[in-house]
């Protein structure tokens, strides 16, 4: 590595992390933030859950949470290692892996913090996608955890959207938000790896549904 490119390195990752969460901290003093599902969010026998939400709302992540600090995996990339200090600064634990790098790393953090009685966060279709299509992984977790599958979903008035395959939403200062929390979907100890699927399709239908609530909401 030249020492151009280790220098620009070390600044970005001084620089990048710091200004994200001073300028999303920024935005959610600005937003008019509504939360719709909240009261039944958390269960009633005291279990941990899992947010369940798609790639495009990662910015919103830090404020989805009721019992901070929540876990969530972070790749391990160099993108990743920007990612998980913003997140630190935002008040959100990362473990660093994911389905495509690390994978194995980031299952073990997860499961280990959910059997804590940690509350944990999954981009479900992530990171690579297909968008909005719920990939294998966050049943599993449940599994081995007893964490409640909780399907969030966030829309905002005011946002930009970045160039990458998940459309990456932005929230602009001075918005209206809104989070809509789902039913939760319970995936018992005992259930078949055969069953896993059904579950992945169920948790895909409550995010969607969400997320028309959400959109219905910012219409009115």
């Amino acid at each position: 590595m030249s020492t151009d490119k280790s220098v620009g390195r070390r600044l970005a990752s001084a620089l990048v992390p710091r200004v994200g969460a001073a300028y999303l901290k920024f935005v959610r003093r600005t937003m008019r933030l509504r939360r719709e599902g909240d009261s039944s969010a958390l269960p009633d026998n005291g279990r941990p859950v899992i947010y369940c939400f798609w790639h495009e709302q990662l910015a919103m992540m830090p404020w989805v949470q009721f019992r901070p600090p929540t876990v969530v995996p972070i790749s391990q990339s160099d993108d990743g290692e920007y990612t998980a200090e913003l997140f630190r600064r935002l008040g959100v634990e990362p473990v660093r892996g994911s389905s495509s790098r690390g994978g194995a790393n980031a299952a073990r953090g997860l499961i280990s913090a959910g059997r804590r009685g940690s509350d944990l966060g999954i981009t479900v279709d992530g990171p690579r996608g297909p968008a909005k299509v719920v990939q294998p992984g966050a049943g599993w977790v449940a599994r081995a955890t007893g964490a409640a599958l909780l399907p969030v979903a966030f829309g905002c008035t005011r946002a930009w959207r970045a160039g990458s395959w998940d459309k990456m939403l932005i929230p602009q200062p001075f918005a209206r938000g809104v989070f809509v929390y789902g039913r939760h979907v319970w995936v018992p100890k005992d259930t078949p790896s055969g069953e896993l699927p059904e579950v992945d399709r169920t948790l895909e239908e409550r995010i969607n549904e969400a997320s028309e609530r959400a959109r219905a909401i910012l219409l009115t």
